[in-house]
């Protein structure tokens, strides 16, 4: 019995702490809807949804101020946005009565209300406002294009606005009930789960399934925040390949040759404008392999939104285009928390899951409806599956893999390259049983998929598909583009989104691979080397890093929590680079970065316990920065 209420007060206390964090939609904001004009002349909905704004302060410049939704220029490189219309619509309850001051700097044009204030076309507003009183909210933007900018703030108050905005009176009063239930129940089930642990200490059977809470807790944080406002960041367009994804999954889907876009010369293109830009739209397309926009669109249309795609494009859901992104890195999640565990322990399982569910970075990265998502899926699956017996089960789903690999992308080939190098090595080792079946499972299911893959172009146009593939081949390559790949720290192109967070991973991650999980390292490796040779120098994106990133943070938390000698610089580097970066929201200063090192560099002559358990509180407290951020983010475009 006491085991139980252990285990109910566990489930409460997580329940309630993730009723508190998940991302919700009474949280503040305003409804959005933003839409582009199309073809024929009619505005078709972008993407919809909750906006939430974020206070960015600048270097020069302290004075808190309300940036909503567009200000293009701010990671950097300006995004080449069509002419939109963007309606913001909810209440703002104000928490003290005056006058208050509301100045639009906008490049657009604005029109609407806020409360008694009235905007036609931008400037300054004065009203009385009182506290408490809820007031409408209505503003509608028209961007003119390319650099659009829309700054909203308040210079009477000073401080954000987003603090007294609801969606609606509905999401308010969802909000005060929300709040005051889950900090009723975590307080309550806090204390007696901590009476009852101090009573009894957990057997390992408790220990086992508390940590099944945990893991469990991680993964819906996963899959909450990315979710939430999954079509606000990567904005729209930030990356033209998730349209083209539906264009070619939804032609396939309809039994048509495969129709998309491409710069290849080697085609006969029609250009096509499509929300304010121009594409050249090519059949059959053949540039990449098609079983990524396959899956992610039957995801979407059993979504309930079908894309509408026929002669001519019509709107893009990116609602439901993300999903499979989305689901696909939560099941990798599934895999690594496992991984982790098996070879690093529970703290450092539990440490990687929780920055793979909440670093800014990769919770972009996720939402991008690219091939290397599902490449990140396969590389953590063969690696689950050579963590076990080589039985008859695992050895079709190896072969099932391996033939996946060239259907998804042929970067993907280095899975096969590295199974076949991983049975070299046990048969050097001598267990030559289980090395040969492997390999034959391997080497099977890549000529299966590289047989259906000759097939399915041969059944388009083989003469288009080889002068694309010389087209592509002529593109410069080499390892100049290395440094760029493992310095990037952008979903796309535009704009450094953490570097902090990117060289720790990097520095602390690939030495302990290379020490402790050769296997990992050999696969990191060749994956590394395959993009460098064969991808274009002068086109290196964010996006491309995607399948490293979960091994580089399996063995980056490995090192901060092993007892070798890595652990001290590997927490010192986590204290000024990863941390350093989320306290400091992409500011870094130098005094806070050295002031961050001390406690650090004392973990040194400290012992192994008390740094994993410092360890550990740093990294719940990154996790809980990167959260703050990463909503404030979905908010922001």
């Amino acid at each position: 019995m006491g085991r139980g209420r252990i285990l109910l007060c566990a489930g409460v206390f997580l329940a309630s702490l993730l009723l508190l964090l998940l991302p919700q939609l009474d949280t503040g904001g305003l409804s959005a809807r933003t839409a582009a004009l199309a073809l024929d002349a009619r505005w078709m909905t972008v993407c919809e949804g909750v906006d939430r704004t974020m206070f960015f302060p600048r270097a020069a410049s302290w004075v808190p101020r309300l940036e909503a939704h567009w200000d293009t220029q701010r990671w950097g490189e300006a995004a080449e946005l069509p002419p939109l219309t963007v309606e913001w619509r909810g209440l703002l309850v104000p928490s003290r009565t005056g006058p208050r001051t509301f100045v639009a700097d906008t490049s657009g044009f604005l029109t609407g209300e806020v409360g008694p204030a009235k905007f036609e076309g931008g400037g300054r507003v004065t009203t009385f406002l009182t506290a408490g009183h809820p007031y409408p909210v209505r503003l509608r933007l028209q961007t003119p294009g390319p650099q659009a900018r829309f700054i909203l703030w308040d210079r009477s108050e000073g401080t954000p606005l987003q603090e007294g905005l609801f969606p609606s009176p509905a999401h308010r009063d969802l909000h005060s009930a929300r709040l005051a239930i889950s900090v009723v129940l975590l307080w309550l089930s806090g204390g007696a789960l901590a009476a009852m642990l101090l009573r009894s200490p957990p057997d390992e059977a408790l220990r086992e399934r508390l940590y099944r809470l945990a893991a469990g807790t991680v993964l819906l944080l996963c899959l909450g925040l990315r979710l939430h406002e999954r079509t606000h960041v990567p904005y729209f367009g930030e990356t033209a390949d998730e349209q083209y994804q539906a264009w070619v999954g939804h032609s396939l889907w309809e039994g048509d040759p495969p129709t998309g876009w491409s710069y290849c010369p080697a085609y006969e293109s029609e250009m096509v404008r499509w929300f304010g830009r121009r594409y050249p739209v090519v059949t059959p397309y053949v540039d990449h392999p098609p079983l990524t926009p396959l899956l992610a669109t039957a995801v979407g249309r059993l979504a309930a939104a079908p894309v509408a795609y026929r002669q001519v494009p019509g709107g893009v859901p990116l609602a439901a285009l993300r999903l499979f992104p989305i689901l696909v890195s939560t099941l990798a999640l599934a895999l690594l928390l496992s991984l982790g565990r098996r070879w690093l322990g529970a703290e450092a399982a539990l440490a990687a899951g929780v920055l793979y569910a909440s670093e800014p970075l990769l919770v972009g990265l996720h939402r991008l409806v690219k091939e290397e998502s599902l490449v990140a899926l396969f590389f953590l699956a063969t690696l689950w599956l050579a963590a076990r017996p080589a039985g008859r089960r695992e050895l079709i789903l190896l072969g099932l893999l391996c033939a996946l690999c060239p259907l998804t992308k042929i970067t993907a080939l280095c899975l096969p390259a590295a199974v076949l190098g991983w049975a070299a090595w046990d048969w050097f080792r001598g267990d030559r049983v289980e090395a040969r079946r492997r390999a034959v499972a391997c080497v099977a299911g890549t000529l299966a998929g590289v047989s259906l893959l000759i097939l399915y172009l041969t059944a388009l146009d083989p003469t288009l598909y080889a002068r694309v593939w010389s087209w592509m081949a002529d593109k410069p390559s080499g390892l100049e583009g290395l440094r760029r790949l493992v310095s990037h720290s952008a979903m796309v192109e535009a704009g450094a989104l953490g570097p902090g967070w990117n060289a720790w991973i990097w520095m602390v991650g690939l030495p302990f691979l290379a020490v402790r999980l050769p296997r990992v390292a050999l696969l990191a490796g060749l994956y590394l080397l395959l993009v460098t040779l064969g991808a274009d120098q002068r086109h290196l994106y964010g996006c491309y890093t995607i399948p490293l990133r979960p091994l580089l943070l399996l063995g980056a938390t490995g090192a901060l929590f092993s007892r070798s000698r890595l652990a001290p610089p590997a927490l010192l580097l986590f204290g000024v680079l990863y941390l350093g970066n989320s306290l400091l929201l992409l500011e870094p200063r130098t005094n806070p970065w050295l002031a961050l090192a001390v406690p650090a560099l004392l973990l040194i002559f400290r012992s192994e316990r008390a740094r994993a358990r410092l360890a550990g509180a740093m990294v719940l407290l990154a996790a809980a920065l990167d959260y703050r951020l990463c909503l404030a983010l979905s908010g922001f475009y």
